[in-house]
């Protein structure tokens, strides 16, 4: 038996240890990332995922794998399930989204041309040599065309012949046709996304954006730090200040077997310096796009028939204040449509007629939606994440068509991401928290936790000191009570 004196000796020296380890602060070159020695204070988590099969688990990575089953918790190595199933009857794989066009067909660039490639077969050339280099291109749906812009125009080409029609000639420095210019890429359409141009389902037609900069001011941008020496250098670009005019847009939809644009007719929007902001197609091949007033108080959601550009308004929407850029309708089989507004002043999903007829809100409250990650037509579910319970919270929730029976998935604080097995009867649940590296779950389609797969942990914190995380609200001006977070020293 150790001496009582030897014991205290012994827990002494192990919490001076402790102590000492977390007394280690962090520097300034760590924190900012300049220092050699690494600290990340992010968390690890035990490994799992489902299995192809989509019905069972494979836990940890590499030769260490288990193939595990979730009906007994029953292990084997991965590697040994893989030997003997090489052989035997292929098990049913997940339904899992399959990137890229299922008749294998791609395109690139080669040397400046545009290359078509296929499975089996030399890559084929389909713009000659010495022209411009193609860009923003893209295969019909049909595979039997390629769209691409040159020098700010739309061409069509021929898969089959190589056979060119330009779309539009109007295409100059200036002026551009199925190619964004920096306020609609940057402002609209998102950072880095300059493409223009959208085909029909069918492949007959391609909606495009014709934009004209000749009324918007050039503003001089001056680089101090230009790559490669510390020179500065200015470059003039259209560039549109508070108050000065937006390039002008207009949408047209080309029929690239004639080549012949139908020009929408946008002119009752004039007054209100009109932004395009969404351009889609309807299952049926109809084309619908979203305009927007400048300020963006407003939203209409226009249908109209690609052949003669009749067009139909199906819903209008104005909120309180400022409008968001509507997101994309989500088509379901039976033609209706869900729609997420902010008309409430919380986003919400409603579901409309094939005809822009609101047949009834799926979710509503003082809360609002995030996204909606599934649909289940034949149960006439919906999955989506929301702020229901807290909106420093991701939860999942899943509910009826028509609005009815609301199910909170996901247990707890925090953020939650959701992987699920092939028949969706399952998920595994990797949620954390400001105040809690979290864990893995395993839970049942209605949110019953049945087991804890594992712990996350941050190595970081056994060595330096670390306050945790407080949240709190604070009441704004008009009593809405925002949420905060604060670390103390």
């Amino acid at each position: 038996m150790m001496h009582r004196s030897h014991a205290c000796l012994y827990s002494l020296a192990a919490l001076a240890s402790t102590s000492a380890a977390q007394e280690r602060l962090l520097t300034l070159e760590q924190a900012s990332g300049r220092s050699e020695e690494r600290v990340s204070f992010s968390a690890s988590y035990p490994s799992w995922r489902w299995h192809d099969d989509g019905v069972r688990l494979v836990s940890g990575r590499g030769d260490e794998a288990l193939l595990v089953d979730p009906s007994d918790w029953s292990e084997r190595p991965l590697s040994e399930v893989e030997e003997d199933e090489e052989s035997a009857e292929p098990a049913p794989r997940s339904t899992r989204r399959r990137r890229g066009r299922e008749d294998g067909l791609g395109l690139r660039l080669s040397d400046g041309r545009l290359m078509l490639t296929a499975p089996e077969a030399e890559p084929r050339a389909l713009t000659p040599a010495g022209a411009p280099a193609p860009e923003l291109y893209e295969l019909s749906p049909d595979g039997a065309r390629v769209a691409y812009v040159e020098d700010n125009d739309l061409i069509v080409v021929e898969v089959a012949s190589a056979r060119r029609r330009d779309i539009t000639t109007s295409g100059d420095a200036e002026t551009f046709n199925g190619k964004l210019d920096w306020v609609y890429q940057e402002e609209v359409y998102g950072r880095g996304n300059f493409k223009g141009y959208w085909w029909s389902p069918d492949s007959s037609y391609i909606a495009y954006l014709h934009l004209d900069e000749r009324a918007v001011d050039e503003f001089t941008l001056v680089d101090n730090v230009e790559e490669g020496h510390f020179r500065s250098r200015s470059e003039v670009v259209n560039y549109p200040k508070a108050g000065d005019p937006n390039p002008r847009v207009r949408l047209g939809v080309a029929d690239v077997r004639r080549g012949e644009t139908t020009w929408l007719d946008l002119s009752s929007y004039a007054e209100s310096e009109p932004l395009v902001v969404r351009v889609d197609w309807t299952p049926e091949g109809q084309l619908a796009y979203m305009v927007q007033d400048r300020i963006q108080t407003w939203l209409d959601l226009n249908v109209a028939e690609p052949s003669s550009g009749q067009t139909r308004t199906w819903i209008h929407e104005q909120g309180l204040g400022w409008t968001e850029r509507a997101r994309p309708m989500r088509w379901l089989d039976d033609g209706s449509f869900l729609w997420l507004s902010t008309r409430t002043g919380y986003r919400h999903v409603y579901r409309y007629a094939p005809d822009g007829e609101l047949l009834n809100a799926v979710t509503s409250g003082e809360w609002q939606v995030e996204s909606i990650s599934h649909v289940d037509e034949a149960q006439r579910l919906v999955w989506f994440s929301a702020t229901k319970d807290g909106a420093v919270n991701g939860n999942r929730y899943r509910v009826g068509l028509g609005g009815d029976e609301l199910v909170r998935l996901t247990r707890g604080p925090g953020a939650h991401s959701l992987t699920w097995n092939a028949e969706r009867t399952h998920f595994l649940d990797r949620w954390s928290s400001l105040a809690d590296p979290g864990g893995v779950r395993y839970c049942k389609a209605d949110g019953e936790v049945l087991r804890e797969l594992g712990a996350g942990t941050v190595a970081a914190r056994e060595e330096y000191p670390c306050s945790d995380w407080e949240l709190t609200t604070v009441a704004a001006r008009d009593g809405f009570e925002l949420d905060v977070a604060f670390l103390r020293p």
